[in-house]
């Protein structure tokens, strides 16, 4: 006799079984392997964070070459300098005056080259550096476009420099991040307690960029870290000892032949926002 009390699974369930697992199948592969999906996504991050590694090493190799030029001839380094410290720096591949030719890392010739195309070791970026000593483009992307699309929604770029506060972007803990270019003449010898007419009293956190002591006649000038003396063991140069841009108030070491003009670019965060 048939007993109608047995249950089991009819072969249209198993069918719309297997057409759900197979949609969800593809739609989690789809968010793994897709074009916007983890695994593509992790990998960009990882690509983004090695060029931000190899720009940032290049960027202080850069600035320690110009630092060294400054203790050695009191004046901003060219790219014939430049071109020749790199050339004498293991960490680099090749440094040439043409993109991607081959690895060499020879004496060049920069006369009237506008650029010179490098590469580090650790990393597979091609760096080009300009005549002004920044980079210009990174495997041949120009460095700037991607500045202004990434920093499309700033106020500024970051190459908007201003005697006037200029807001550049965010700071790491989110506040808007403010720029300032402070250039004044200062006067005396040894060590000076000075106070800058422009300071801003609503400073929070701040950094200063950079800093500069110049002479007013040739406008050349040197970094204010670096310390030396002339033949005499008479200081020239300018060197800080403390900074506060609250109260305008700096301590400098300054020699009797040092030249007489203060540019200080600051960054900072305000505690009125």
């Amino acid at each position: 006799m048939k007993n109608n009390n047995i249950k089991g699974i009819t072969l249209i369930a198993l069918v719309i079984t297997i057409i759900v697992l197979l949609i969800l199948a593809g739609v989690t592969i789809a968010t793994l392997t897709g074009d916007n999906g983890l695994l593509k996504k992790a990998q960009t991050g990882s690509e983004e964070t090695e060029k931000s590694q190899a720009t940032e090493t290049m960027n202080l190799k850069i600035t320690n070459i110009q630092i060294s030029s400054y203790a050695e001839n009191h004046q901003l380094p060219n790219l014939q300098y430049l071109a020749d410290k790199l050339c004498e720096d293991n960490d680099m591949e090749y440094v040439l005056t043409e993109t991607k030719k081959h690895a060499s890392l020879d004496k060049i010739d920069v006369t009237n080259i506008s650029s010179i195309y490098t590469k580090l070791k650790a990393y597979p970026y091609e760096f080009e550096i300009n005549s002004s000593l920044q980079l210009a483009s990174i495997d041949g992307i120009k460095i700037a476009d991607n500045d202004l699309e990434n920093n499309s929604n700033s106020t500024t770029t970051n190459e908007n420099y201003s005697t006037e506060e200029v807001k550049i972007g965010t700071w790491i803990d989110g506040k808007p991040l403010y720029r300032k270019v402070i250039r004044e003449q200062i006067t005396g010898s040894g060590n000076i307690e000075y106070f800058l007419s422009q300071k801003v009293p609503d400073a929070e956190s701040y950094i200063i960029e950079s800093a500069f002591a110049f002479d007013d006649s040739t406008y050349t000038g040197v970094g204010m870290v670096v310390s030396s003396s002339n033949n005499s063991n008479t200081r020239y140069d300018i060197s800080f000892t403390s900074f506060n841009l609250k109260t305008g108030r700096v301590w400098l070491i300054r020699g009797a032949d040092s030249p007489s003009y203060l540019q200080l670019i600051v960054k900072y965060t305000k505690t009125t926002d």
